[in-house]
Parts: structure tokens; sequence; C-alpha cells
């Protein structure tokens, strides 16, 4: 399920980070703790488990903005602001729903906001081949050895490996949430090539910074790119709800689906 949730800013000209997706992040949470300490407690520190792994299995989009002015120090803010929510869980939805009617006022860093409006969004009409379009930046990554050490490696669009990772994680996500395995060519995931083939590596990247002015402020590198999801339908719709690739319940993954014969 995916629910819109508006807010209303209670000052003008409020400043917002840039990388305002981990603190929406710990915002979640806080609704979710107003509503049922035990449930967020659960899914903070655990989620579901699959083979020795946890999927929080939510995502959520950029915020969307009435007014806006990029700055130095951020974005100056003016009007409403609107902000998506997903997941395929329906007590996490619940809990949403719940607490976001319990806060008198929503801080996202250090803006502050009131709730307005929430919308119960319709889903599209999921077939077996889906154009997927990228609404916050989507991560995969795995581990390179550099110079005796273990680091991380986040994927590239052109990378030939990019399409099997998306893919894996999507079904270890469908089978921590169904308690079902299923095989590896149940979904097919591909970058459009065509698109790729337009646009510089730089123009496809983002780099984001979580937990930004801490001592665990960490870079993610995702990518913003349209892409093809192949198969079978009710594993696209699960990757509607849950998100595409890692890291989505800090802000990644988020993606909107139009039929392939619709383009």
């Amino acid at each position: 399920m995916r629910i819109a949730l508006t807010l209303q800013p209670v000052r003008s000209n409020q400043l917002l980070s840039y990388n305002y997706q981990y603190q929406i992040s710990g915002l979640l949470y806080k609704i979710l703790w107003d509503s049922s300490k035990k449930y967020a407690t659960i899914l903070h520190q655990h989620g579901l488990r699959w083979e020795n792994k946890d999927y929080k299995l939510f995502s959520y989009s950029h915020l969307q903005f009435e007014h806006y002015r990029p700055t130095k120090r951020g974005l100056t803010i003016n009007g409403l602001v609107k902000l998506v929510v997903a997941s395929p869980m329906d007590k996490f939805v619940r809990h949403l729903v719940e607490g976001v009617f319990q806060q008198g006022e929503i801080r996202i860093g250090e803006a502050l906001f009131q709730p307005r409006e929430l919308q119960i969004l319709k889903p599209p009409q999921f077939d077996t081949n889906m154009t997927g379009l990228c609404r916050s930046p989507l991560v995969v990554s795995t581990v390179h050895r550099v110079n005796g050490s273990l680091k991380p490696y986040y994927y590239r669009a052109t990378d030939p490996e990019i399409g099997e990772a998306v893919e894996s994680n999507l079904l270890r996500k469908y089978a921590a949430f169904t308690k079902k395995s299923l095989e590896s060519d149940s979904i097919k995931f591909q970058f459009d090539q065509d698109y790729l083939g337009r646009k510089s590596p730089k123009e496809v990247s983002k780099l984001i910074t979580i937990k930004e002015g801490s001592e665990e402020a960490t870079q993610i590198k995702g990518i913003v790119a349209p892409f093809q999801l192949a198969g079978n339908p009710e594993i696209i719709e699960f990757a509607w709800h849950a998100g595409l690739g890692e890291r989505t319940s800090q802000g990644f993954g988020f993606w909107d689906a139009i039929k392939t014969n619709e383009e």
C-alpha cells in the first residue's frame, strides 16, 4: 500500500538539508513509535529475517515541494510538501496512519510541519512487463578488497552484474515477506540501455549522505534511470510496495511503474 502525506509548514522560509532522506527515516520510526512502541522497536532492530539477513520492507519518495529555493546551505521551503510512503506490510501501514494522527508537529531536520492530509494511493495495473521510473536513487552493493581491507562497492548502472544484484535482492525480500523461495528467473531487471547511452555517468548517479553531520556519516552512491522489470506480476507489485535494491528504509529504491506497452 502507498500513502501520500501532505504537510503544511508551520512558518515560511524553513531550511531543509539536501540530504534529508535519512531524516525522514527517523521521522517515520517516531510516527510508528507513537502508535506502537513494540512494533517500532522490532522493525527498527530486526525487520523480517531471511537467510540471516534482516529486511525492513518499506520505502518512501523524495519530498515533493509546492515552492522551494536552493541555497548553499540547503533548500528554503514554502508551501505544501508531499511525502509518499509504501510498504507491503499491513501492520506497518496501520501503525503509520494511527501515528500520523497523533502528531501535533512533524519535524524533518530543523524544519517543522503540521500534517494536513493523508491519502491512500491506488496502485497501477501490474503486468508481466513494466517500465520503472526511479523516484529516489536505487542502490545495490557488494564488497571489494582494497589494500587488504574490505570496502563497499556501489554498483554503477553500466556494471554487467547490476541486474542480477537487483533481482537477487528483490527475491530475498520477497522470501522474507512470504516465506517462499522462488527461482532466480522469475524476475528480470535491466536499466534502459538507450537512456544510459544518452547520459553521462554523472547524470545517472546520485551521491547521498546519511547521518549527515555525525561521526557515522556515510556517502551512498545510487542510480537514477529508467528500467525494465519483467516476470511474475505478483513480485513486481511487491517491489512497488517494498522498493527496489538496498537501504529502502533510508530513502532509496522508491519507484513508479507504468506498463511497457503504454509508453
